[in-house]
């Protein structure tokens, strides 16, 4: 099994594969025979971009297991890459990009046919395994794989429902996506210019391996240093972000009952999951209360009291996952409440582009004042005439190319009407006829 490189991962030290606990002492008798496998070729080099799934999170698609996320979550401690996409708030509403660089200098292996348990290892193996696993784990560090990772996560913030697949379809239309061989280098990096010139972007970046760790990146700077890397884990800066995990039978060992941690395995994936499932809608939560104009109608009260519950629901995870970490017999689901995760929030906004903020119309001898609601295609509408009350509703315009069609409805006079109209080509006025439940005639607009 490959996991990613944790500090202190050792060859031959053993290691709980469904905690991810590393054991310091070891359970064999020769951890310092060593054989290399070093490329026949040179350094191995990859390049991948990926556009991220909205049905995954991050962590499934960088192959970090919801455990590990959840042990990082709770003690602070995990492998660099764990604690990089645990630093992500991801939600529903953000495009994300995944770039990865692995460079593959060289493999450390241990040489399994001089390595054995150590006489107490072996007799404890025997007589009690449970208590085995808590010593030593169920497998042990067999390979370590040095070169370097170079790991960049690009966000890009939707502002409504219809920017969002309009961003993902671009993106998916105007980019290659894929895995990249070294002699693919020009490939990826026009793949990655098509990408970063398109959008206003966020991007941040893991580097295992090199001289130096990087701060947030600017799109043209993440380029450059993602085709640089490779050069920069050669030789002595390779670093060994990759640990090959074997378990213990593999190697001779005596007869007994296995070393099972399968239970412990999966309820901590299973709270894992779950955890992550809380987590993301709560983020959810959060984009909404921060962009509250592009959910028409939320609920504050609602949602501030669903971000507590799930809160609770995630301590009762983090509690269960606690015990389950440090003592396998304790192991257990607890009782959760899956209904909190049904949605609460309002659609986000169908933006329509090139609306204005408000419009000055004209119809009938009425002067009508239509302003937007924040990014959306509802406006609220006031028309005023001499001698006469005041008018209200509400407008729901749509436009395709230099068409527009009004919905007016909701009017104080019980007056509702539809307008179909035409608009400039500079943009700034539109004109056309109106009917209503009682009349109609010609309009038009002036866009602000």
């Amino acid at each position: 099994m490959e996991i990613s490189y944790i500090n202190g991962m050792n060859l031959g030290l053993g290691f709980n594969s469904a905690s991810y606990e590393l054991h310091p002492t070891p359970a064999l008798d020769d951890v310092s025979t060593i054989r290399r496998v070093v490329n026949a070729g040179g350094q191995e080099v990859y390049f991948r971009i990926e556009l991220a799934s909205s049905t995954l999170s991050l962590t499934e698609q960088l192959n970090v297991s919801a455990r590990a996320s959840m042990k990082y979550g709770i003690t602070a401690s995990g492998s660099a890459k764990t604690s990089f996409i645990s630093s992500f708030k991801q939600n529903s509403f953000t495009v994300y990009l995944l770039v990865q660089v692995h460079v593959t200098n060289e493999q450390t292996l241990l040489d399994l046919s001089k390595s054995k348990l150590n006489p107490q290892a072996e007799r404890l193996y025997a007589s009690n395994p449970q208590e085995f696993i808590k010593q030593f784990g169920d497998s042990f560090v067999y390979g370590l794989i040095t070169g370097g990772e170079f790991l960049a996560v690009l966000e890009i913030e939707s502002s409504s429902a219809s920017e969002f697949r309009e961003i993902k379809a671009n993106l998916s239309g105007n980019a290659t996506y894929g895995l990249f061989s070294g002699d693919a280098k020009g490939t990826f990096e026009e793949s990655l210019k098509k990408i970063t010139s398109s959008y206003q972007m966020r991007a941040t970046v893991l580097r295992q391996g090199g001289s130096n760790g990087l701060p947030q990146l600017t799109p043209e700077q993440l380029i450059k240093e993602a085709l640089d890397f490779p050069t920069k884990v050669t030789g002595n800066n390779g670093f060994p972000y990759v640990a090959l995990v074997i378990p213990y039978d593999h190697i001779p060992h005596p007869v007994s009952s296995s070393l099972d941690i399968s239970n412990q395995l999966t309820v901590l994936e299973q709270l894992g999951t779950l955890r992550q499932r809380y987590v993301k809608y709560q983020n959810d939560l959060s984009f909404a209360l921060a962009h509250q104009k592009q959910f028409p109608g939320i609920d504050i009260t609602q949602v501030n009291e669903r971000y507590n519950e799930i809160s609770s629901e995630i301590s009762k995870i983090v509690t269960s996952a606690g015990l389950c970490f440090n003592d396998i017999s304790k192991c257990n689901m607890p009782e959760l409440n899956l209904a909190l995760l049904e949605n609460i929030l309002p659609p986000q906004v169908e933006i329509e582009f090139d609306l204005g903020t408000s419009w000055l119309e004209n119809e009938g001898g009425w002067t009508g004042v239509w302003t937007r609601r924040g990014n959306s295609n509802t406006f609220d509408a006031l028309w005023t005439a001499a001698g006469l009350s005041d008018v209200t509703a509400v407008l729901t315009i749509h436009r395709s190319g230099n068409t527009v069609i009004v919905n007016r409805r909701n009017s104080s006079d019980g007056n509702d009407c539809d307008y179909t109209g035409t608009i400039s080509d500079d943009g700034r006025t539109v004109s056309g006829t109106y009917t209503c439940i009682r009349g109609g005639t010609t309009w038009s607009a002036t866009i602000r």
